[in-house]
C-alpha cells in the first residue's frame, strides 16, 4: 500500500499537494482549536467550516489561475439543476445482486434485532452512540413502550436504500 502511495509521489502536482495539505491542516486546526469556541459564540449554531474552505479553495483556484499557470486539474463547468431520473443499466444487475442482498439482510438484522440488546450493553456504551447506530426504531419502541412490525422495518430499509 505504501509503495503504491509513495511510488506515485514523483508524478504528483506539487501545487495540488500543497493546497490539499493546507486545507487538511486548516480543517484540523479549526476542529481542534476553534470549533467549540465558535459554536459557543454563535449560540449553538455550528459554523460550516468545510463549506467555507471549499468556497475559499474555489476563489483561490480561480483568481490565482491554478489551472492555466500550474496545471492544477479543476472540475470545470457544472450543469445546474437535477438530472432526470433514469433506471440503472440492467447489465449491472448480475454484478451487484448478491452484494445487494447481503447488505439488505445485514441492514435489516442490525436495524431490528440488535436494538433488543440495548439494555444489556447500556452500561458499556453511551446513549449518543446507540442513537447514532441504525437500530433507532427498536430503541424508540423500547423507550416509548410500543411495538414495531418487522415487515414495516424491512419496507422502511428498502425505501431508504
Amino acid at each position: 500500500m505504501y509503495g503504491a502511495l509513495f511510488g506515485k509521489l514523483g508524478e504528483t502536482n506539487l501545487v495540488t499537494l500543497l493546497m490539499s495539505l493546507t486545507i487538511v491542516a486548516a480543517l484540523e486546526l479549526y476542529a481542534q482549536l476553534l470549533e467549540r469556541r465558535l459554536t459557543r459564540l454563535l449560540r449553538g449554531v455550528s459554523f460550516p467550516a468545510h463549506l467555507f474552505v471549499v468556497a475559499i479553495g474555489i476563489l483561490v483556484s480561480h483568481f490565482a489561475g491554478l489551472e492555466s499557470r500550474h496545471s492544477v486539474r479543476v472540475v470545470g463547468h457544472v450543469k445546474s439543476g437535477m438530472p432526470s431520473p433514469e433506471p440503472p443499466p440492467f447489465e449491472l444487475l448480475p454484478k451487484v445482486a448478491s452484494n445487494g442482498c447481503i447488505v439488505a439482510v445485514v441492514s435489516y438484522v442490525v436495524s431490528y434485532s440488535l436494538g433488543m440488546q440495548r439494555r444489556n450493553f447500556s452500561c458499556l456504551i453511551s446513549e449518543y452512540i446507540w442513537l447514532s447506530l441504525p437500530f433507532v426504531a427498536t430503541l424508540m419502541a423500547n423507550r416509548h413502550k410500543y411495538k414495531i412490525r418487522p415487515s414495516q422495518e424491512l419496507l422502511a430499509n428498502g425505501y431508504v436504500m
